[in-house]
């Protein structure tokens, strides 16, 4: 049930179709200038070591660099693990839908059967999708179809119309742990724009995407079932004309939001209705306070432990004798409260409005490593 590449074929895609339904294809690292085309087949196309060393480029193709599905067929679970997929730069026409093509990363389709379309899953994972364009969906365009995506990073992606790092339409995605980071929209969804439909997100990142219409993060279009965000950061998303981090069409209230921390997208970050569901926090200076690259908002979501008073703040951030910010309070944060002796300023520790005794007092009480015990 096992094709190796390039042990047993010299392509992917020869290892595809040689492979059994319910196959497996397991591709060894390498840099694979070519086409995929799972179709209906339930395949699952797996590399050995990984998305960083493990690459399909389809530049000097036309049309997506990968395919899902059929037109033809219902079946579509077809399964994708581990790779970089980069290079696709048309996309292609979306069936039954006049002028809308895209996919140029990733296209996956729910093939039309019977008068209907039906939705069947298939799985990315692990994946980096990046360097792709098309006129919707640049990286990443699902037809009515109800796939999971989970660790897959959708990056530096281009869409002359919708859906810069993806466009998801009439599908039921699943996007978990899934990070949108510097794609761009000719009109809407920089990041991510969904037409109707019921997608969801799970402790996503939108990172520095650019909309030229509205919505820099996030695009909805709303239908009559929900939007749901379970868990998202918002940062520096830019949109020219309204919503830097998501835009809803006007009357739309399903975009469900819960767990969603907003930064460096101004202090109205959001267009159109929306309904809370959780937290929803907005810091428009993007606070790193231990400079680990995560911004405070988004890391005390995810990790609620981190802020055990629910102040807001991460505690390992507070520690007021740190009067230097070296993480321990010692001898120099002592020389530095002896300079500021009789004045106000940091070392006042205790508020009175003056650096004496008691500051003296409180500091040695705090001697030791942030934060104090």
């Amino acid at each position: 049930l096992v094709r190796h590449v390039p042990g047993d074929h010299s392509t992917i895609q020869a290892a595809i179709e040689a492979a059994p339904s319910c196959g497996m294809v397991v591709v060894g690292p390498g840099y694979y200038p070519e086409q995929l085309n799972l179709g209906s087949k339930r395949v699952s196309v797996v590399s050995s070591h990984g998305p960083e060393v493990t690459i399909i480029d389809a530049t000097g193709f036309a049309g997506p660099a990968v395919r899902i599905g059929s037109e033809a067929s219902s079946w579509n679970e077809g399964r994708l693990d581990g790779f970089t997929i980069r290079g696709g730069s048309s996309g292609a026409p979306i069936p039954g839908v006049t002028g809308l093509s895209g996919g140029g990363g990733v296209l996956i389709l729910n093939g039309y059967s019977g008068g209907t379309y039906d939705s069947y899953s298939s799985t990315l994972r692990d994946c980096i999708i990046e360097g792709n364009a098309a006129g919707s969906g640049g990286g990443l365009f699902v037809f009515k179809g109800s796939p999971h995506l989970v660790d897959v990073i959708v990056v530096e992606n281009q869409a002359t119309s919708d859906g810069g790092g993806a466009m998801v339409y009439e599908s039921s995605v699943t996007f978990e742990r899934c990070v949108f980071e510097a794609n761009s929209a000719g009109n809407k969804g920089g990041g991510l724009y969904a037409v109707r439909g019921a997608p969801n997100v799970i402790d996503g990142e939108f990172i520095e995407n650019v909309a030229y219409g509205s919505g820099g993060g996030l695009g909805w279009f709303a239908g009559t079932s929900p939007f749901e965000v379970d868990g998202a950061l918002f940062q520096s998303s830019v949109a020219a004309v309204a919503g830097n981090a998501t835009w809803s069409s006007p009357g739309a209230s399903n975009l469900e939001l819960a767990r969603v921390a907003v930064c460096g997208s101004g202090l109205s970050p959001f267009s159109g209705g929306y309904t809370a569901n959780g937290p929803l926090v907005i810091d428009a200076a993007c606070e790193d306070c231990n400079s680990n690259g995560i911004p405070d908002t988004w890391e005390v979501l995810l990790m609620p432990d981190l802020d055990s008073n629910g102040d807001g703040e991460i505690d390992a951030c507070i520690c007021p004798g740190d009067l230097d910010g070296d993480g321990f309070v010692g001898g120099s944060d002592l020389t530095s409260l002896f300079q500021a002796w009789g004045e106000p300023g940091p070392a006042d520790l205790d508020g009175n409005g003056l650096v004496d005794g008691g500051d003296l007092g409180f500091l040695l009480i705090l001697w030791g490593a942030c934060p104090p015990g």
